[in-house]
């Protein structure tokens, strides 16, 4: 199936805010979809010849860094607005990702404590396609506000 923006709206996607002006903002242009009851958490992301590699296929670090992203989103969502550091990220590439592809991210909480963790999947072309990389993340958030030093 080729997706469109419009396509994506139409299945309830939401194109991430541009005005946060971080590495993802300019790395990716991700939309995502929360369920309900913030069980399961969606996103697309476009892989274009910017994020390729000198084998022309998707760079592994593009698609770490989208999942990373994938995962601080759905915990942003579980915590009702609030940002999340990481402390471990494991990825396991299973097949390579070709560019200009839609590659669709889904990140499902499986622990909820003072670490929150989460499992996640990569899958190309359509939410059931096929599979790319699969991933555990464990996270964690800020005790208070004056944890977060943005001097350095």
């Amino acid at each position: 199936m080729k997706y469109t923006q419009a396509g994506l709206r139409l299945l309830n996607y939401n194109l991430r805010s541009k005005h946060w002006d971080d590495f993802a903002t300019h790395t990716l242009h991700a939309w995502y979809r929360f369920s309900p009851d913030h069980s399961v958490s969606d996103f697309a992301w476009y892989a274009h010849k910017g994020h390729r590699n000198v084998m022309n296929i998707t760079h592994g670090g593009a698609l770490m860094t989208y999942m990373d992203y994938a995962m601080s989103a759905a915990i942003w969502d579980l915590s009702g607005g609030n940002n999340s550091y990481t402390l471990q990220l494991n990825n396991e590439f299973v097949r390579a990702a070709r560019i200009d592809r839609w590659l669709f991210a889904q990140v499902i909480p499986t622990v909820l404590h003072d670490c929150i963790e989460l499992n996640g999947t990569i899958r190309a072309n359509d939410t059931n396609g096929l599979l790319i990389m699969k991933s555990y993340g464990k996270f964690t958030l800020p005790r208070c506000p004056k944890d977060i030093d943005t001097t350095v």
